[in-house]
């Protein structure tokens, strides 16, 4: 089956994921020399780093590449494959699958994909860069479009685009605890949903999955409720055509 092509963006924005099969950061040395590649990629004209956050098993990035996003993703992953395979006497691939890119095509969005990368929960990320002098993020070109305020204190944090469906349930709890601030324990059943709606009203979350995961039944909806009244009323009619028959049949055996 081919795969379908990449969207591409009218702004040249793009929240791009890379994913490893396994952990591709054994080390502290190794996101150094990521980020050195990050440096060698992106300070210039053509390509810019807005955001980035570092895992042990993936890395996310907000960036603006003036051209085909596969002009710098494609050698950034190969180079840091290369030192890699070199440095752990590693053999084959070590990305999972091709990068994501999601275009960003406005700057409500754009400042929605920097702050949820730069809190990110058991990541290194590019925060300090927009709290102090910036070395490899491009701090005042995001700046200029969207300002540093809701960036440094913001507001809400949307879980927008990640990898939420290879992850356990233990991870994404540890998530959405450490996104929404909250403690499990002092929370009610309609705070928990609340807190339940607003994370898939914002992500490609599954409602049943957070339920289950937080230990919440999820309320049946007004149009299910309809349908369950529906067909409760079907069968008492049923129930009542069948006393009917049963009752005629009765009277004419008689």
């Amino acid at each position: 089956m081919a795969r379908k092509g990449r969207q591409i963006s009218k702004t040249g924005m793009y929240h791009v994921i890379i994913r490893g099969y396994d952990d591709l950061f054994i080390s502290d040395a190794d996101m150094e020399v990521f980020r050195d590649l990050l440096k060698k990629y992106f300070l210039s004209p053509q390509s810019e780093l807005y955001a980035y956050s570092i895992e042990k098993d993936k890395v996310h990035m907000m960036l603006y590449v003036d051209g085909m996003i596969n002009s710098v993703i494609k050698p950034l992953c190969t180079s840091y494959a290369r030192y890699y395979n070199r440095t752990y006497n590693n053999s084959g691939k070590i990305f999972y699958d091709r990068f994501i890119s999601v275009p960003i095509e406005n700057d409500g969005d754009l400042k929605d994909a920097i702050v949820f990368i730069n809190t990110k929960p058991s990541a290194q990320t590019s925060i300090d860069e927009y709290r102090n002098n910036s070395v490899l993020c491009s701090v005042d070109s995001v700046k200029k479009k969207i300002g540093l305020s809701e960036i440094l204190k913001p507001k809400k944090i949307r879980l927008i685009t990640d990898d939420y469906n290879y992850m356990t349930d233990e991870e994404l709890k540890n998530i959405i605890i450490s996104t929404y601030k909250i403690d499990e324990t002092k929370l009610e059943k309609a705070e928990k949903l609340a807190i339940i709606n607003d994370a898939v009203s914002s992500s490609n979350l599954s409602k049943a999955r957070l339920c289950r995961i937080f230990g919440v039944s999820a309320p049946i909806s007004e149009k299910k409720k309809n349908a369950v009244t529906k067909e409760n009323k079907e069968d008492k009619n049923k129930d009542k055509n069948n006393n009917k028959n049963s009752n005629d049949l009765s009277v004419w055996l008689l």
